[in-house]
């Protein structure tokens, strides 16, 4: 692409095009999100789940260690009724192999890939913990931060 194709806002751009967005992933619209959302809320089995949101720079203000590829989204989690507390899917007590699990796995993915970072970001906030059930999403202060 010649330099002369190059526009932005309506102002011919030049110089180097960018060969990467370091991001790796390209944001996602939101409306990719809910369909796997909404499958765990109407999972009468799951009663919660959850995740921390925080970029690498909130992690190193709270004193851990900086990595600029951290995911923004970490430590999802998902509680059944039965349970007292959320786990991770992978050592989730209660939730083995089969159609919850695989719905709770493809939400995680989806939450961890960190092509819904920007969404999430707007719509919760940063640095925060995100708690969903069925009736309402609770977003407080992170809780080991």
């Amino acid at each position: 692409m010649s330099d002369d194709d190059r526009f932005f806002l309506g102002l011919p751009v030049t110089g180097e095009e960018a060969d990467d967005d370091i991001r790796y992933i390209r944001p996602r619209p939101l409306s990719e999100l809910e369909p796997l959302f909404r499958a765990v809320l109407d999972d009468k089995g799951v009663a919660e789940f959850g995740w921390t949101q925080a970029d690498a720079w909130d992690r190193v203000r709270a004193g851990e260690e900086y990595d600029p590829f951290d995911a923004y989204v970490s430590d999802v989690w998902f509680r059944v009724a039965t349970d007292a507390e959320g786990h991770p899917l992978d050592e989730h007590p209660s939730i083995g192999p089969g159609d919850r699990y695989d719905r709770c796995a493809a939400l995680a993915k989806a939450l961890g890939s960190g092509g819904f970072d920007d969404e999430l970001r707007a719509a919760h906030g940063d640095w925060c913990d995100v708690r969903v059930n069925r009736t309402v999403i609770t977003v407080s202060e992170p809780v080991n931060g």
